[in-house]
């Protein structure tokens, strides 16, 4: 037997007197919403109007903004990035150190407020490892897997600048929605304007074991060259560079590496000859320093430590 329920009808929407109201709220709510999109899309279009072809770069199929292009982004719309100190080191950057079947390997993480008067704040985060491709591979084994140099042969210098431009371009692509596909970029500035990296890598035949000797060669043209330049960095860099710069067969210059550990094979073996020649021209040059310079140089080429975070 079916019993009757007596009672108010149950109104969702609120007494139905009400209901107008919230129409016209939903609506209001809904034009804002509206007008926030079409001036998200108005941001986007001024900050791809800015950028350049030669601010673009494909990696393989996805489009990525150089920091150059996103630092006259940053300019011209006044756009603030505030870095998020390491809550332990008080830091610019979080360093760890994280091992497995490979070995160890360093992580850089950098955190931003990215930020404008008008236009809200959102937090963007870059980072890099001693794992990249172009910082810390050192070949790959007859299997084709990686091999990667030992964290103590990477440049960590050169990791925390790629993570600090990884969150600068990150951080102002989100902020202004200045992401395009492939398409959309190729559209906009032509397919042949825009440089492109390709990820395809010629077979490296070297043993686990060459690895290891070019990097110990590596290293000691490095000592070399910090020992001439009394510590100095920037000085061995440069003279780096001038030592490894060299005329191709087609006559064009080509311009030397400020990173020893960029070179292998016939490159790395012809710097690490003329490195020692330069040392022995240089001891020469110092006859009254010249032992100073011999300890000095044997205490660089001492095994390095364990890098610590």
């Amino acid at each position: 037997m079916e019993q009757e329920v007596r009672g108010t009808p149950i109104q969702p929407e609120g007494p139905s007197e009400f209901i107008p109201a919230r129409i016209e709220t939903r609506l209001a709510e809904l034009q804002e919403l509206q007008q926030s999109i079409l001036v998200a899309d108005k941001i986007a279009e001024l900050a791809m109007a800015i950028t350049k072809p030669h601010d673009w770069t494909f990696f393989g199929e996805r489009p990525w903004l150089c920091r150059n292009g996103a630092e006259r982004i940053r300019n011209r719309f006044g756009i603030s990035v505030n870095i998020i100190p390491d809550a332990l080191s008080k830091r610019q950057y979080t360093q760890y150190e994280i091992t497995d079947d490979a070995g160890s390997y360093v992580v850089i993480e950098v955190a931003a407020r990215i930020s404008h008067p008008k236009f809200g704040e959102i937090e963007a985060l870059g980072f890099a490892t001693s794992r990249d491709k172009f910082l810390g591979l050192a070949g790959s084994d007859s299997e084709g897997k990686p091999i990667w140099k030992p964290v103590t042969e990477v440049n960590l210098t050169h990791i925390r600048m790629k993570a600090f431009t990884n969150l600068w371009v990150n951080g102002i692509t989100r902020f202004v929605g200045a992401t395009p596909s492939k398409e959309e970029l190729e559209l906009r500035f032509g397919a042949d304007k825009i440089g492109k990296v390709s990820f395809r890598e010629k077979e490296d035949k070297r043993t686990p074991d060459d690895v290891a000797k070019e990097s110990e060669k590596a290293r000691a043209l490095w000592a070399i060259l910090v020992t001439m330049n009394e510590g100095d960095e920037a000085g061995a860099r440069t003279a780096l560079q001038a030592l490894t710069a060299f005329k191709a067969k087609d006559g064009s210059q080509v311009a030397g590496v400020t990173d020893v550990n960029r070179m292998k094979g016939q490159r790395l073996s012809i710097a690490c000859e003329n490195g020692k020649k330069l040392w022995e021209d240089f001891l020469k040059s110092n006859p009254d320093r010249a032992n100073f310079f011999r300890e000095l140089l044997t205490s660089k080429l001492k095994p390095a430590e364990a890098v610590k975070p």
